[in-house]
């Protein structure tokens, strides 16, 4: 019988096809899933739904659990590791959790109900016929990545952007060299793995992104960037490795296609093609610059 509908399952190295007959084909294919550390994870009684948002801000997907049995709900707060290049991911019960809410919460879903940029909760309590909603408190945690890829980790000399919020009270531009290391009354200093202190030359500072260059002279492994704004003090970890690739993209997203424009020859009127970072950098750079 001919199969009408395919599903394709990758999972364990096997791809399970069903077919309108209810019979299955197994076929083998490489890849899969491997478990995480210290997965599974303990959470509540008769979990039956899970919502993913990064309910901290540090740039990993968190996990959020209606437990039915327990009348509450586990959040599992992500974390991402680099040592020696090695990646590894692991999930840990943030403060105060299991949150308590009504009874037989059999589903939770995600949305920023009061427009605070954080995600909140909302879990539908089956035997109270009710919902609860549960507003998320966590600080923010501004979030350290490649200006060109927007992912970690970082490299000495590398030009990096840092998001958040209240970063900054205003929108400021570096408009001359040498860099500052001070826009708008922001300035981040990073604490490298070494336990050396220095101030990061700043490209732009705004309320939510600062683009910034890692020090050349900054020592491999896990640093701390503390941020300095008007509205108060901020700190984020950074994985700093001796060589991050990346590539400035046209469409501003790290991916695709890479970014370039064409400016004339000052002697020939030709043009001539050259790289400019002016979107992720936050600084309009000279022409022709080559």
């Amino acid at each position: 019988m001919a199969i009408r509908r395919l599903w394709l399952l990758q999972a364990a190295g096997i791809l399970l096809a069903l077919s309108n007959s209810a019979s299955a084909q197994f076929v083998a294919a490489p890849g899969g899933f491997t478990a995480a550390a210290a997965s599974p994870f303990a959470v509540g009684s008769e979990p039956v739904s899970l919502a993913v948002a990064d309910f901290d801000g540090d740039g990993t997907p968190d996990i959020a659990i209606a437990n039915y049995r327990s009348n509450n709900v586990t959040v599992l707060l992500g974390k991402l590791t680099v040592v020696q290049g090695k990646t590894t991911l692991s999930y840990t019960a943030s403060s105060g959790s299991p949150f308590a809410v009504g009874s037989l919460p059999r589903s939770v879903a995600v949305g920023d109900f009061n427009k605070d940029g954080k995600p909140d909760l909302a879990v539908a309590n089956y035997n109270d016929d009710d919902v609860t909603v549960l507003l998320n408190t966590f600080a923010a945690t501004p979030v350290t990545v490649s200006a060109a890829s927007y992912t970690p980790p970082v490299a000495p000399g590398s030009i990096v952007s840092i998001f958040g919020t209240g970063l900054a009270s205003a929108e400021s531009l570096a408009t001359a060299l040498p860099l500052p290391t001070n826009l708008g009354g922001t300035s981040v200093t990073i604490t490298d793995f070494s336990g050396a202190k220095s101030v990061l030359p700043l490209f732009y500072a705004g309320p939510l992104q600062i683009n910034a260059e890692i020090p050349p002279a900054a020592a491999t492994g896990a640093a701390t960037l503390t941020l300095s704004t008007p509205s108060g003090t901020q700190t984020g970890a950074v994985a700093v490795t001796a060589v991050a690739p990346g590539l400035f993209s046209a469409n501003a997203t790290g991916k695709g296609v890479a970014l370039a424009q064409f400016v004339s020859n000052l002697v020939t009127g030709a043009p001539v093609p050259v790289f400019d970072c002016s979107l992720e950098w936050g600084i309009a750079p000279p022409s022709p610059w080559m």
